[in-house]
C-alpha cells in the first residue's frame, strides 16, 4: 500500500515538473511571467481535479491496510451457542478451510460447536491444506 501512494506521488511531480519544464523551454528560463502563471494554473488544476480523488484513494488504501493488520494481526475472541468452525472460518478469514487454524488454536479436533463456547481465533495462516494436524 504505501508503495502504491509513493509511486502515484512521483506521478504526480514528474507530471508537474514535465509541464513547467515545457513553460520555461527546457529550464533555460526559469521564472518568467509566462511559467509562473502556468505553475499556478497548474497548481490549481491538479488541486481541484486530482485531491478528491487522491483522498479517497488514500482513504481506501487506509482502510485496506487496516483491515490487513486485522487479519495478520494478533489473535482475537469469538464466543458463541453453537455452530461450526467452517462458518466461523468462513466469516473470520474468508477461507472455511481455515477452521484447522482455529481448531488448533483451541486444542479441538471436532468442527461442531455446541453449547457457549469462547474460542481463540489466531491469525490467518493456512498452511495445513485443510488437514488438522495432531
Amino acid at each position: 500500500m504505501a508503495n502504491l501512494r509513493a509511486q502515484i506521488r512521483l506521478l504526480q511531480a514528474s507530471a508537474g515538473n514535465t509541464i513547467r519544464n515545457v513553460t520555461t523551454l527546457g529550464g533555460i528560463l526559469p521564472n518568467n511571467p509566462i511559467a509562473n502563471q502556468v505553475a499556478a494554473l497548474l497548481n490549481q488544476s491538479v488541486a481541484l481535479t486530482q485531491s478528491p480523488k487522491l483522498d479517497n484513494l488514500d482513504r481506501v488504501l487506509g482502510r485496506m491496510s487496516s483491515n490487513l493488520g486485522v487479519i495478520h494481526g494478533g489473535q482475537t475472541t469469538r464466543t458463541t451457542a453453537g455452530g461450526n468452525l467452517y462458518k466461523i472460518a468462513a466469516q473470520e478469514y474468508g477461507d472455511p478451510m481455515g477452521w484447522t487454524a482455529i481448531a488448533q488454536a483451541n486444542k479441538i479436533t471436532d468442527p461442531e460447536l455446541s453449547g457457549i463456547t469462547t474460542i481463540v481465533i489466531p491469525p490467518y495462516v493456512n498452511d495445513t491444506g485443510g488437514v488438522l494436524d495432531g
